[in-house]
């Protein structure tokens, strides 16, 4: 049975409930915690593969009260981002076809607050984003949030400072020519398509894309449960081996980049 605090919760605007209990931000947050785990007893009530009710994040709109909540199974194979205020929202959050910066960076992005993450989804992240930043990942502006939250509240601090000089690192493109090094801009224009596969319209860097995509593909096969932070037992051989078509590939991609020079540079390198 809800309390008068959790029906008024459902009913009132956040700014109408902090002033109505005259409770702080922080409150109002753990009110949110408490009102989605009773809405995910009561989604899940009855089936057996979600008996525990294993929430390990949950995230809300900024500017409103839609709630998402990752719910683990009990046996970690499968998940469900579950949408506590509309559940027709909801949809199954498979450990194959996984990844934070689908499932949490995009909804940052959009505006989502983290409210709730236990240890072991930080622990995911981390792995996620040491494979995957900032190469790989096509919500930046999710992961900065997710850092801000971080250290807003201690977490992993040591890590997302590796992560951040790994960020910069990347972004320092040098082309070495002669022993001279040259830091290009940022073009002002869409880069010009390279030479084209066969005849119709995909490029050599999508083709490559296509190819990284199923290698991440084939690394959440093989990683155990929905965090990529270890294989399966057995598959061991497989999460390194495609580990290492990963680095390959980004590799790859960036030389072909590489190859994209601007007009201006270009002729003065044909001098």
């Amino acid at each position: 049975m809800k309390s008068n605090k959790l029906r008024d919760f459902e009913r009132l605007t956040k700014e109408e409930f902090i002033e109505e209990y005259n409770c702080s931000y922080k409150a109002y947050d753990e009110v949110v915690i408490e009102y989605t785990r009773e809405k995910v007893n009561e989604i899940f009530e009855g089936n057996p593969n979600y008996s525990d009710n294993n929430v390990t994040f949950i995230i809300q709109d900024s500017l409103d009260k839609d709630i998402y909540a990752l719910v683990i199974s009990n046996d970690g194979g499968d998940g469900r981002m579950v949408n506590v205020v509309d559940n027709l929202k909801s949809y199954n959050a498979f450990d194959w076809d996984f990844s934070f910066d689908g499932n949490l960076f995009y909804y940052l992005e959009c505006g989502y607050e983290i409210k709730y993450m236990d240890q072991e989804t930080h622990n995911g992240i981390m792995a996620e984003l040491e494979f995957y930043y900032p190469h790989s990942i096509q919500n930046i502006e999710g992961v900065k949030r997710y850092f801000e939250y971080c250290m807003e509240n201690n977490i992993n601090l040591e890590q997302i400072a590796k992560l951040e000089n790994q960020e910069r690192d990347f972004n320092h493109i040098e082309w070495s020519h002669n022993h001279e090094v040259v830091d290009y801009e940022e073009p002002n224009e869409i880069p010009i398509k390279s030479e084209k596969v066969y005849d119709h319209n995909l490029t050599k860097k999508e083709l490559l894309q296509e190819v990284k995509d199923m290698i991440k593909h084939n690394i959440s096969c093989y990683s155990e449960g929905h965090f990529i932070s270890k294989p399966k037992k057995g598959f061991e051989k497989e999460f390194n081996m495609e580990h290492a078509k990963l680095k390959l590939i980004d590799e790859i991609i960036k030389d072909v980049n590489k190859l994209t020079i601007s007009p201006k540079v270009q002729s003065e390198r044909s001098r």
